[in-house]
């Protein structure tokens, strides 16, 4: 996922960047980025935080929601969009399973291009664990009017699967922390826990610095991107990855400026 100049030189009406030491904490401008973390080391971590991702666990009315914000210099932050999926129905023949989606998504940025209750069909192969069509790395700043919603497990995919295998692309830098988050009662369905008064799921965080050398910034090195995915097998399969963050230098007026991209899980069901 790629940063959008649009939506930076957007936010400048109401962000005051203060270019401190956020680019030191985070590092990015080191050269020294350390040895390459295998492709194959990558998605073995990553795929362990997740558990089966498995399209049958989707179950009817089964519901997901979403933030997307953007946060400049560690200190300012715009929302992006709030996106709401719940499944309407799912259809399943020997080849295909088809899940429909009611889709809503509030956009901050244009709210021109908010909808309600969008009908969006999503299909699987039979033959496949993943759905038929490719898995692209999505954009946060996706054109609105193509109603197409941000599916967390697509990121999660593309990014495990296919990103550090890109040409002339290395990963760096690899951090797997795990650890247990509690969920509120209204949350803990008994499917999730056997006490929902004390609810604690396990969790995986999976970073990584990714290096694009097909990228090259002004400063002539090549583009390098932080990468954050938070995971928990224990949840349905639209929440299961419940936090993707991508953290970066852009280059605006001349300068650099830290800005990360998160969607976050803020509310789900596990459904019927």
């Amino acid at each position: 996922m790629k940063f959008s100049k649009l939506i930076i030189v957007a936010a400048l009406a109401i962000v005051a960047f203060t270019q401190a030491s956020c680019m030191k904490k985070q590092n990015l401008e080191d050269a020294n980025l350390g040895p390459v973390v295998s492709a194959d080391e990558v998605e073995s971590k990553m795929a362990e935080g997740i558990g089966v991702l498995n399209p049958d666990d989707i179950n009817r009315n089964e519901s997901s929601n979403l933030m997307a914000v953007t946060t400049y210099e560690d200190s300012q932050s715009v929302k992006l969009f709030s996106q709401s999926l719940i499944v309407n129905s799912i259809v399943s023949d020997t080849t295909m399973t088809r899940i429909n989606l009611d889709y809503s998504k509030t956009d901050y940025l244009n709210s021109n291009q908010s909808f309600n209750n969008f009908a969006y069909p999503l299909e699987f192969s039979h033959s496949s664990d993943v759905e038929s069509q490719s898995v692209p790395r999505q954009q946060l700043t996706a054109k609105a009017a193509d109603k197409v919603p941000f599916f967390m497990y697509r990121a999660f995919i593309a990014m495990a699967v296919f990103a550090c295998r890109e040409e002339k692309v290395t990963c760096h830098n690899l951090s797997v922390v795990d650890s247990q988050m509690g969920l509120s009662p209204d949350l803990a369905d008994p499917r999730i826990c056997s006490d929902s008064l004390h609810c604690k799921i396990p969790v995986r965080k999976v970073e990584f610095d990714l290096v694009d050398n097909k990228e090259i910034q002004s400063d002539g090195q090549p583009a390098r991107t932080h990468y954050t995915f938070m995971t928990s097998p224990n949840l349905p399969f639209f929440s299961k990855v419940l936090q993707y963050c991508v953290r970066g230098l852009v280059d605006l007026e001349s300068r650099k400026v830290l800005a990360e991209d998160c969607v976050s899980v803020n509310g789900f069901s596990v459904g019927d």
